[in-house]
């Protein structure tokens, strides 16, 4: 089998009229989304097509379709490691230094090649690589900042997440005071109760780490399980008060999105910043690095709960002996009509009986995917019915 061509594709679903004047969704520190995404598809000789999805910017298209594309087709696919050293070396200065872009790039290529060998020898990708849970635990991450919405409004939503079958919900800190963000706690607890798991996420919005324990102090009257991404992720001292502050407190820290390669993260790891590593393999290197990052947290003890898109990595949760949980992004469910959603049931997926298709398993709505694909005209966006902001 030889790879013969790779191809991007974005679509889009506009935005909802009623958040054009304050904006999409925002995280702890960014402006937030559009709705869009974007997907990588690499062709073979032999009929296989791997799909995975990519960052979503204008100029993915170059990278990926120009010098990354020249370095894989007429290549076997199953030489994996081979082509991630010859995508890696080609831009060994750049990505070295933790270029995110360009990263991303080869993440999604890689991601879209496992999606070929998977296919290629008829396993899911989880049992290919080799399954230590059948059963995941995994958490409805949503809880973010909007123009006018109240703590109840918060706390409202994080309600309607445990009533779809989550245990364990995540929200957004760090955009406004403590003071306001800990009244968002409170309400949010008071709301689900004891018995839900409650994750803040700050996105490393604190620029000391005198700031971020302040935040935790207030923070764990509430019982947070982990506190993620308190700091800048280059400033590893930082990391370490806070996890100290944290750990005596219950709280467990969380991180690790925001570092590239396993030589990236090595420090990060061996210094054991984090109670839970966070590598997204949409972004990290792809499955064939996420794999090498996942066995250096096993060697250091540390759990593993990868950010990003869920269905690639519900199978890196059940592959990795630390992994702990999927991240469900609740923003993303403008996009269940394009791919189904991996049922949730009392906090858990079930892999073994849901995800029995070779490769990602990423099986599109080819109906939804013609009327998305970027530069027609796009529908008004209409929200599902589970959907809330």
């Amino acid at each position: 089998m030889k790879i013969k061509d790779v191809a991007v594709t974005r679509l889009s679903w506009g935005r909802r009229p009623e958040r054009l004047d304050s904006g999409a969704a925002k995280t702890g520190t960014g402006p937030g989304w559009e709705r869009s995404a974007a997907f990588v598809q690499i062709f073979t000789d032999e009929d296989i097509t791997g799909i995975s999805l990519a960052e979503n910017r204008k100029e993915t298209d170059g990278i990926i379709e120009g010098p990354l594309k020249n370095q894989i087709v007429g290549e076997d696919p199953f030489d994996v490691e081979k082509l991630w050293y010859k995508m890696f070396v080609h831009w060994r200065k750049p990505v070295a230094a933790g270029e995110h872009l360009l990263y991303s790039c080869i993440s999604a290529i890689d991601n879209a090649i496992w999606d070929i060998i998977g296919k290629a020898t008829n396993q899911p990708l989880y049992k290919l690589l080799g399954c230590f849970n059948n059963k995941i635990t995994c958490y409805a991450a949503g809880g973010h900042y909007k123009k006018g919405k109240t703590p109840q409004d918060l706390a409202n939503e994080m309600k309607t997440y445990v009533g779809m079958g989550f245990r364990a919900v995540k929200m957004k800190i760090g955009r406004t005071s403590i003071e306001k963000d800990t009244e968002r706690i409170k309400a949010v607890r008071e709301a689900i109760g004891d018995d839900i798991t409650l994750m803040i996420d700050a996105n490393n919005a604190y620029s000391s780490a005198n700031i971020a324990i302040k935040m935790a102090k207030a923070a764990a009257k509430y019982h947070p399980y982990w506190f993620e991404e308190p700091l800048y992720p280059d400033d590893r001292d930082g990391w370490l008060e806070v996890k100290r502050f944290c750990n005596a407190e219950g709280i467990a820290v969380a991180g690790g999105e925001n570092e590239f390669t396993r030589w990236g993260c090595r420090e990060f790891i061996q210094r054991r910043c984090v109670d839970i590593f966070q590598a997204d393999a949409g972004t990290a290197g792809g499955i064939t690095e996420w794999k090498k990052m996942a066995a250096l947290c096993s060697a250091n003890h540390i759990a593993v709960s990868p950010h990003g898109d869920p269905w690639t990595h519900a199978h890196l949760v059940a592959h990795a002996p630390t992994g702990e949980y999927n991240e469900v992004h609740m923003f993303r469910q403008y996009m269940y009509d394009l791919i189904p959603a991996i049922p949730v049931k009392d906090g858990y997926q079930d892999v073994q009986s849901y995800m029995t298709k070779p490769g990602l398993g990423i099986e599109i709505n080819k109906e939804e995917w013609d009327v998305h694909v970027e530069g027609q005209k796009i529908p008004d966006y209409i929200p599902r019915e589970t959907e809330v902001d």
